[in-house]
């Protein structure tokens, strides 16, 4: 029997390079490179930049390229129609005792309903997990997340920490505000949620929180759900993302915008999760 094809789709900042070291270590599930980027790549939003980062890579190596960086740029710059080469390289490293093949690129979680359904029709077992971590504190990573270039000392930098924070607020607001056909923001999970269960079977996708990711509980659902024998281990309380900028926080104000901007995520997800929502998020919305 083929392996599972296991699409982690996100969400950014939301603990997937750390469940991808986790897959690497585990004898059943066999992971290349964790952001393939195919999908994103070859359908909308059509995101090229990982072509870019390939072809600078490799002629900076030169020869010393890896083979596999040239075959990861083969598959993004393929034309999306014979879908071959990408399911090869998933299955670059797979073993005798391979259980599941796994893309996590958390940008799969702005691809459309389409897509999904093309994604789910590649073999004959697919799956699509989704993490999903409170939509402020997740805001505030992807704002800390990167270096700011320039600043001359600690107060240009958190200038500048601001000014990006608010860029993500304002692309959110119109992403709201144009309503669809508008391209989706990262945050906006309900959307997501939305265009995946209509293109793919409900017993094909499970959603976890972030905020209980390393759990006996947790960890066990993804095992079953996967067919794995063995099981995943994780030392509690070890899923952290890295930020640039931990010490950085935003202003009262952009907080209050952020959660005005952020209202209709929370009321979908209290509405879908009840009880069950992670008290992280329900402290958030009721602040």
């Amino acid at each position: 029997m083929d392996p599972i094809i296991l699409y982690v789709i996100g969400a950014q900042k939301s603990g997937t390079t750390w469940l991808g070291a986790q897959f690497r270590r585990h004898p059943e599930i066999a992971i290349g490179v964790k952001e393939i980027h195919y999908w994103s790549a070859v359908r909308p939003p059509y995101a090229r930049d990982i072509v870019a980062r390939l072809q600078d890579g490799i002629a900076r190596d030169g020869k010393e390229a890896s083979r596999k960086h040239r075959h990861h740029l083969k598959v993004v710059t393929g034309d999306g129609q014979d879908h071959g080469a990408y399911v090869e390289f998933l299955h670059l490293r797979r073993r005798p005792e391979t259980r599941v093949v796994c893309d996590i690129t958390p940008l799969y979680a702005l691809l459309s309903a389409e897509t999904y359904a093309e994604m789910a029709a590649l073999g004959d077992q697919t799956r699509f997990l989704y993490i999903l971590r409170d939509p402020l504190d997740r805001l505030i990573s992807e704002a800390r997340s990167r270096p700011v270039e320039g600043a001359a000392d600690d107060a240009a930098r958190d200038a500048a920490l601001a000014r990006r924070f608010e860029e993500r607020i304002d692309v959110l607001t119109r992403s709201q505000t144009q309503g669809d056909p508008a391209p989706r923001h990262r945050a906006e999970y309900h959307k997501t949620i939305a265009a995946l269960e209509s293109a793919v079977p409900a017993d094909h996708i499970l959603y976890a929180f972030y905020e209980d990711l390393v759990t006996a509980q947790r960890l066990g659902a993804l095992e079953g759900w996967l067919g794995l024998t063995a099981p995943l281990w994780a030392q509690p309380g070890e899923v952290r993302n890295p930020a640039t900028y931990r010490g950085w926080t935003p202003r009262e104000d952009q907080i209050m915008r952020a959660r005005r901007a952020l209202a209709p995520v929370y009321e979908f997800m209290s509405a879908r999760y009840g009880e069950r929502l992670p008290n992280r998020w329900r402290a958030s919305q009721a602040a």
